[in-house]
């Protein structure tokens, strides 16, 4: 496909687009909520997470896609899993903002009906590896990592992401009372990329090992 090819689709221009594309969503959402009250703010958190997700599942199952389904799409979206890793961030600045604005703004509220000590478990340190994640995303830093050490950091963090997200909207499921249709998609479309990723592993396994049982 000749548009995949296109230079405001790769790399840095594509960055560009998603990022604006997220924020242009938030901003738009932004007046239809009540900032002055805990409610609205947190109307805010959930929904810049929700146009954040796809981007995570994309990132997670692009090298499981080209595995099991090469074509122009996949190594597409392989190519450009920088860029769109990158533009998730972005839109989790979002989220971070929002969370900031209820811990200062509604502390009371946000000690009361927010906090819970399982989720900070996860969620504070995740955001302190995709912080890393986006750090070593550039050549200047990734290139002073050894290869190793790199694939590690990376490999480890995207499913530690993928999990921060994916328990977070099982919860919602199972705990929580204002439960919506998209946390059920989310949570399933969050274990489907996991399972693409075992498939992928198992089909690259076989054919290592087609060559010494053939």
């Amino acid at each position: 496909m000749e548009v995949l090819r296109s230079r405001s689709l790769n790399d840095w221009p594509l960055f560009y687009w998603i990022a604006a594309v997220n924020s242009v969503a938030v901003l738009a959402y932004l007046p239809t909520q009540d900032l002055s009250g805990p409610l609205g703010v947190s109307e805010m958190i959930q929904f810049s997470v929700r146009c954040c997700v796809p981007l995570l599942y994309l990132a997670f199952v692009a090298s499981s896609i080209n595995v099991l389904a090469p074509s122009n799409f996949s190594r597409w979206l392989l190519r450009n899993r920088r860029s769109i890793g990158l533009a998730f961030a972005a839109g989790m600045g979002w989220q971070l903002l929002f969370i900031l604005w209820m811990l200062f703004g509604h502390r009371a509220y946000f000690m009361e009906e927010v906090y819970w000590l399982p989720d900070l478990v996860f969620q504070v340190p995740g955001y302190f590896v995709l912080f890393a994640m986006v750090i070593t995303s550039f050549h200047p830093v990734r290139r002073r990592m050894s290869r190793r050490a790199w694939r590690a950091l990376h490999w480890l963090g995207i499913y530690f992401l993928w999990y921060t997200v994916a328990d977070t909207y099982y919860y919602e499921i199972t705990y929580y009372d204002d439960r919506q249709l998209i946390d059920y998609i989310y949570l399933s479309v969050g274990v489907l990329a996991f399972f693409s990723r075992v498939a992928a592993w198992l089909r690259l396994r076989g054919m290592r090992l087609a060559p010494l049982t053939s």
